[in-house]
C-alpha cells in the first residue's frame, strides 16, 4: 500500500495542465479539497485526460472527495495505463490485489468498454 501511495504521490505533482481547470484540480488536491479536485478531474478523465485519470485513481483508492472504491480506482488505472505497460502494469496489478476475482473481472470489462468507446 505504501508503494502505491508513493507512486501516486510522484504522479500527481507532474500532472499537466491540459485543460483550463487542471491547475485548479491540482491546487485543490494540494490544499486537501478533494471534493473540488474530484469534480474537476472527473469530466477531464471522462474526456480522456490521462493525468486526470491518475488523479481519480488516487481519490478513489483513498476515499478522498468520493467514497473509497478500489474497483473504480482499478478501472481508471486500466484505462490510464492501457498504452504504458511497464511500471503502470505493476501498479495496476498491486491495486488488483485489493479486489475479489469478480470485482477485478468486472472492472476489466468496464475498462475495456470505456477504452473501446473512446477509441472510435
Amino acid at each position: 500500500m505504501k508503494t502505491l501511495f508513493a507512486v501516486l504521490l510522484l504522479v500527481l505533482p507532474a500532472l499537466s495542465a491540459n485543460a483550463q481547470n487542471a491547475d485548479d484540480a491540482i491546487a485543490a488536491w494540494e490544499r486537501g479539497d478533494y471534493q473540488t479536485a474530484f469534480e474537476i478531474w472527473q469530466p477531464l478523465a471522462e474526456g480522456g485526460d490521462q493525468d486526470a485519470q491518475f488523479g481519480l485513481i488516487n481519490l478513489y483508492t483513498y476515499g478522498r472527495g468520493t467514497p473509497r472504491d478500489r474497483k473504480k480506482a482499478y478501472i481508471w488505472l486500466i484505462i490510464a495505463t492501457s498504452d504504458e505497460p511497464d511500471a503502470a502494469v505493476r501498479l495496476r496489478d498491486h491495486l488488483a490485489g485489493f479486489l475479489s476475482a469478480a470485482e477485478q473481472a468486472d472492472a476489466e470489462r468496464l475498462a475495456r468498454e470505456w477504452i473501446a468507446k473512446h477509441s472510435e
